[in-house]
């Protein structure tokens, strides 16, 4: 009853599994030809590999993105955070609203296999820059050097740290921010060559990191802005929730849980400009809304009577 009012079902079993439930496309396409079924597994529903066990790291690390990521003299390293399933899931949705539109033109649905493996061999970095390079030297794009450069990466300020890139031609800006114009004209420094020597970058800092610790993360920030140059705080939880722009864009979402009472969640990272979006709902208790689906699958309160206390629900 269920598949015959649904119009998308996702599953992330390893293959095979929706087939042995007696659930697999065959069966659901027969009951509701317009149905879409997301099937999301390592690797995909068929292949060599299609049996294997993964993870996140696994998937990342066989994708690709791993083998440049981290400094070039080290081990190759993995984002933070899930950034795997989180982008398997985002693939699996917009794949599956393709599927939808699909279904609602023709009325037929079909059966999307999302491989999180294949999605990762699409995540490589492919920008122009990258893609030029390649075509003039046949080098493709590696981890970096671990170089410690003058003027670019992380440092250390008053209340933590900030990533404040001043070199190149925006030498001579950082200079003038720090009280040191004469650097941008310092032989030492004005080298583009030597900048990535870290004896030039240690003795940039002995100007730069007294002026830092001057300055709150804000503050340096906000002076860098100002001066032209690229520039961000390394922010932890508690800034994310004090930041002045999310709070502006009424970014996060008050949602009062029945349990634990009102918690503050990340909010949609869009806006539309011809739709007003629906308020969100906390995520349901176990069972929550069993009887809501069965009302509208058809059942009487009697039937529903039956069913609890037969512990079916």
């Amino acid at each position: 009853e269920l598949v015959r009012e649904s119009d998308i079902v996702i599953e992330n079993f390893r293959p095979g599994m929706m087939d042995s439930l007696g659930l697999g496309y065959d069966v659901l396409e027969k009951i509701n030809p317009a149905i879409v079924l997301t099937s999301i597994s390592n690797f995909g529903q068929t292949g060599p590999y299609r049996e294997m066990k993964s993870s996140d790291i696994v998937a990342y690390a066989m994708g690709g993105p791993m083998n440049i990521t981290g400094h070039a003299d080290y081990e190759p390293l993995k984002l933070a955070g899930n950034i795997v399933a989180m982008h398997a899931g985002s693939v699996g949705a917009y794949a599956t609203m393709v599927a939808l539109w699909d279904a609602e033109d023709t009325g037929e649905g079909q059966n999307v296999d999302i491989s999180i493996y294949e999605t990762q061999a699409g995540f490589r970095d492919r920008r122009v820059i990258y893609l030029t390079a390649h075509a003039y030297t046949g080098e493709s794009y590696s981890r970096p050097d671990p170089g410690y450069r003058v003027a670019s990466g992380t440092r250390p300020c008053a209340d933590g740290f900030v990533n404040i890139l001043g070199f190149g031609p925006r030498f001579r800006n950082i200079s003038n921010m720090i009280g040191h114009p004469e650097l941008a004209d310092d032989p030492k420094f004005a080298d583009p060559a030597g900048r990535s020597d870290p004896d030039v970058a240690m003795a940039f800092d002995e100007y730069y990191i007294p002026w830092l610790m001057e300055h709150t993360k804000l503050e340096a920030v906000n002076e860098a802005q100002d001066n032209q140059l690229l520039a961000g705080p390394i922010n932890t939880v508690e800034d994310i929730f004090k930041d002045p722009h999310f709070e502006f864009r009424g970014y996060w979402d008050t949602i009062d849980h029945p349990e634990t009472g009102e918690l503050t969640y990340p909010g949609r990272p869009f806006k539309m400009s011809g739709a007003e979006l629906p308020p969100r709902s906390p995520a349901p208790l176990l069972g929550q809304h069993t009887v809501e689906v069965l009302e509208n699958l058809g059942h009487t309160t009697q039937v529903i009577s039956l069913l609890r206390e037969s512990g079916a629900i």
